[in-house]
C-alpha cells in the first residue's frame, strides 16, 4: 500500500521489482490462477495467501548472537589507529 487503503499501481510494483511492467502483470495473473493460488486481490490490494507459512520465524536473540561478534570486530580500531 502507498498509504492505508491506497494500493500501489502495477507500474509502482514493477518499478520496485525492477521488472518490466508486462512481466509483473503476467506474473500477477499467474499467481492468481487456481492451480497456483498464491495471492488474491481485494479492492486493488494484493494479499499473499499463507503469508506466515512462507516467512521464517525471526529469532532476534539468535540473530544478535550471530551478527554482533562480527559487527564489533569491524567497529574496533586497532591500537595503531588510535590518536
Amino acid at each position: 500500500e502507498v498509504a492505508p487503503g491506497i494500493p500501489m499501481t502495477d507500474e509502482q510494483i514493477a518499478g520496485i521489482l525492477n521488472a518490466p511492467l508486462d512481466l509483473w502483470q503476467t506474473t500477477k495473473e499467474k499467481l492468481q490462477r487456481p492451480d497456483i493460488d498464491k495471492i488474491f486481490i481485494n479492492n486493488g490490494i494484493i494479499h499473499i495467501k499463507n503469508w506466515d507459512k512462507y516467512q521464517a520465524a525471526f529469532d532476534r536473540e539468535e540473530y544478535m548472537r550471530q551478527y554482533m561478534p562480527d559487527y564489533r570486530k569491524g567497529k574496533r580500531r586497532s591500537p595503531q589507529t588510535r590518536g
